[in-house]
């Protein structure tokens, strides 16, 4: 394998278990992350709320443009089916509600995102919002992604939650 036969602007593979590099190209060179984005957002929510808390949709979130759950305003959903959202259908409506649960605006989150980044060592990483539409200051590397994704699949829960062939949300 050799950096030409890679189509994408940047790679990089890692040791899951030593996070030593074991292949790159252009792994530190800064990029838009979209929808990578929601690996934060999802680690964030498994770390700060209950699977069980209910979140009562806003307007705002049920309105988030791009991919979506289809989650209505004043419609309730527990933390937990919202992260199921979140990660296995890149629902950018559960981001938003999670970024208001847990600070009660996207922007408050965005702060929370980058606070546990450069918890995380991630020093050429930052988050303007919880979903990942385009934003020229919403950026990751190749190398900080993979070790942010990484660290979440150190969670028992969300290596569950992405390892989930379906989903049907018990009522």
């Amino acid at each position: 394998l050799s950096a030409n036969d890679i189509t994408a602007e940047a790679a990089v593979l890692i040791d899951s278990e030593t996070g030593d590099i074991l292949f790159e190209k252009d792994s530190s060179k800064k990029l838009g992350m979209a929808s990578t984005t929601k690996i934060m957002t999802g680690i964030l929510a498994l770390e700060n709320c209950r699977l069980d808390d209910i979140v009562t949709i806003s307007r705002h979130a049920s309105y988030t443009e791009g991919s979506s759950i289809y989650t209505k305003e004043g419609e309730k959903i527990s933390v937990e089916t919202l992260i199921y959202g979140l990660l296995l259908k890149s629902g950018n409506d559960a981001a938003a509600a999670l970024a208001e649960h847990m600070a009660g605006s996207e922007e408050a989150f965005a702060d929370m995102m980058n606070e546990k980044a450069k918890k995380l060592g991630l020093k050429n990483t930052h988050f303007v919002n919880p979903h990942g539409l385009y934003d020229p200051d919403h950026y990751t590397t190749a190398y900080e992604l993979a070790m942010l994704a990484r660290y979440a699949m150190k969670n028992k829960t969300f290596a569950e939650i992405v390892n989930t062939v379906q989903y049907i949300e018990e009522t």
